[in-house]
Parts: C-alpha cells; structure tokens; sequence
C-alpha cells in the first residue's frame, strides 16, 4: 500500500530551526570590549588644538574608517647614551653639592671661633675688678708738666735747672733741681737706666744715688731722678761738650701722685 503525502508536512528549511521554549528569552547582545583607545567626536577646532600639544607631550591622533579619532600614547624608552648623561648630570650636581657643603662647613668653623674669642673678650670686658688691698692708693695716670719737646737744654758747668720751674730758661741758677758740678751730675735721688724710663718705673726703684759721676756721663744716657721732694722727671743726656764744658739734656718733668 502506497502511503499518502501530506503536502503540509514537507520539511521547510526556515521552519526547521526549533523555536524558543515557551518561559525562555532570547540571550542580550554581549557589549563591546573596553579598550585604551579612546573615541571622540569634538569640532575640528578643538581637534586642531589638541594635535598641536600632542606634538610636546608624545600623543598621536589617528583617523579611523569610522570619522573617529584614535588617541595613542607613543612612549620610548631612554637610550644608553641619555641614561649616561643624565647619570654625569647628577653626578655634577652631587659634586657641587658636596663642594658647597665643605664651604659652609669652613665659614662655620671660622664663625664658632671669632664667636669664642668675642665672649673671652666679653668675659674680660665684664668681670669685677680685683678689688686693691686695704691702704693701698689706686695709681692715676702719669700727668706731663712740662718736656723739652725734641729741643734739649744746654746747661753749664756749676750751673743748675729748676725741674718745676715754668720759665724759658728752666730757672736757671746755681740752686737745684738738676746741677751740672765740676765732677758729677747732681740731683736729690738719681737712677741709671738702659733704657727710657716710664714713671711707673722710676717710682718702682728702690736703689738710688745723690749723683753720677762725671767720668760716666755720655750722650744717650737715661737717668730718672726726683724733685722738690718725690715728684720725679726724666733726664736724657742729649750731647756732652767737655771742652766747653756744656752738657745738653732732654727732660720730661711728670706732676707728683
């Protein structure tokens, strides 16, 4: 027996995929993978703007098929040749450093010490004086009374000068204070020094004589003497004319204290 063909139950292909269970969905679109590229779409005015400051920090904008712009980021690693430059560089930079470091280091040193040395001389300026013993006078300073000046005066012999006289002439007479005898220099106390003498000094001695003799006498002797009692003056023997019998002296008179 021959079966019957059902033209409704031929196969058609486009009804041969099974349709969707009922209850079931059909599965979303999947999205697109985010990439690093990034997409825009500004005015041309803008893009203008931003190719030009691509060129300085290394950004390159490519077109794509799509009229979208593709920005990338080109970044190139440094060479060997930089990498050494730039280590010389710091290198450099580290020396001067180092150099500027040791200078202040120096200008401190010399700092620390005038420091020390201004408060030694702070402590010297500031510190109680040593009080003098009970009786005992405080010195003054040495008053000048009267000098030669750089002019000696010429005495002749048996002749004398008045140390605390204030006339031209000295006071010239046959009295005291500083007499030119036939054998001796006179004065009431007389010392022989080697070298000019300050009055601390001369008040200082303790051993005198009432004259020299004249056989001692020469020019560019230092004598330190007294006066009218313990007032003192010193006495250069300034030239020595035997023959004439003059003896010339340079005289600084000091005021009792």
């Amino acid at each position: 027996m021959t079966a019957s063909t059902d033209p409704t139950s031929s196969t058609d292909p486009a009804s041969a995929t099974a349709a969707p269970s009922a209850g079931t969905s059909a599965d979303p679109p999947t999205p697109p993978r985010k990439s690093w590229r990034h997409r825009l779409r500004l005015p041309s005015a803008i893009w203008a703007a931003l190719i030009g400051a691509a060129a300085t920090v290394g950004v390159a904008f490519v077109g794509t098929e799509s009229g979208t712009i593709e920005i990338r980021q080109t970044i190139t690693a440094p060479t060997s040749s930089q990498l050494a430059k730039e280590a010389s560089d710091l290198e450099k930079r580290t020396q001067a450093l180092e150099d500027e470091a040791a200078d202040l280091n120096a200008a401190n040193e010399v700092l620390t010490a005038e420091k020390a040395d201004l408060e030694v001389q702070l402590a010297e300026a500031t510190a109680a004086p040593t009080p003098l013993p009970t009786g005992t006078r405080a010195p003054t300073a040495p008053v000048v009374l009267r000098e030669t000046e750089g002019t000696p005066v010429a005495v002749q012999r048996g002749r004398c000068l008045d140390l605390s006289s204030q006339r031209s002439d000295w006071g010239i007479s046959s009295g005291h204070d500083l007499c030119y005898y036939s054998n001796e220099l006179s004065m009431s106390r007389v010392s022989v020094w080697d070298h000019e003498p300050t009055l601390d000094e001369c008040e200082a001695q303790t051993i005198y004589a009432s004259s020299v003799d004249l056989g001692l006498v020469e020019p560019g002797m230092h004598l330190c003497g007294t006066y009218r009692g313990d007032a003192f003056a010193y006495v250069r023997v300034a030239s020595v004319d035997f023959d004439e019998e003059i003896i010339a002296f340079d005289i600084r008179v000091w005021q009792e204290r």
